[in-house]
Parts: structure tokens; sequence; C-alpha cells
């Protein structure tokens, strides 16, 4: 479009039709993230998919896979997603605050100090920053989770 030679009403069309139009054809994908103040997770306790993001375990227990899908919600004080582990024990490695919805398994958390917490499916925790413990995961553990940072 020559700028130059256009109307105010053939500007104002090009500049609010045809500028976010041709936005969407070159990167359809990050112009929705721009403006998506709403995601939805589409049955997170079924979804398939979720990265490898390692292993994890204390001595004499057997390994834990640790795997995920995270969620860009926009900023860096929150990370958020679904977090998957198999069967074994840990220790809590986040530092920060922490809530999280217990899709699938069961299981346990001892924080250091304090009482075990056992764990199934529709349950839901709230960490304070700085707690630490042990995971006893017995089934498969998946849960949405919230880290404030």
């Amino acid at each position: 479009m020559d700028i130059k030679k256009a109307g105010a009403h053939s500007l104002l069309h090009y500049l609010i039709w045809e500028v976010p139009n041709r936005l969407i054809d070159i990167c359809h994908n990050k112009y929705e993230a721009v403006i998506m103040k709403v995601q939805k997770l589409t049955k997170p306790a079924q979804m398939s998919g979720l990265s490898h993001w390692g292993e994890v375990g204390l001595p004499d227990s057997q390994v834990v896979k640790v795997s995920g899908s995270r969620v860009e919600i926009g900023g860096e004080s929150v990370d958020t997603g679904v977090f998957e582990c198999t069967p074994g024990s840990y220790r809590r490695s986040v530092k920060e605050a922490e809530i999280m919805h217990f899709l699938q398994g069961s299981g346990s958390f001892t924080p250091d100090g304090g009482e075990t917490l056992e764990f199934d499916i529709g349950d839901t925790f709230f960490f304070e920053a700085d707690t630490h413990g042990t995971w006893v995961i017995e089934k498969t553990m998946r849960k949405l989770y919230v880290i404030l940072k």
C-alpha cells in the first residue's frame, strides 16, 4: 500500500484489518501466544507427549523418571504445567512456594521435621517457600503445578 496516496479511510482500514491479518499469516502461532489470555489443558490427566525431564532418586531406591509439560503464561515469576513421575523416592528440589493438584497416582510427602502427608487423586498440596522433604511415590503420579518465583 502506498501510504502517501492512501486516504484516511483506506489507511485506517489497512492498519486495522490488513496488518493484523498479514501478521497472522506470517507467524500465526506467535501472534496467538501474544494475545492469548486463557489457555486450556484438555484432560491433563490423560494428556500424552510429556517431555522427559530427567531422573531422580534416593540411594537404595529405584530410579524415578520425571517428565512434564510447561504452560507459558507470561512473565518469569510463575512456572506452571503438568508434572509426572514414576514410583520411587526422591528429595524435593523446588525452593519456591508451590501449589499442586494431583490428577493421578498416590504416595506421600514427609517435610523435614514434620509428619508424613499422604496424597491420592484429587488432593491438593500447598508448599511454602523453602519446604524440604522426601517424596515417596507408590503409583505413577501426575499433578498440575504452579510454582511462585
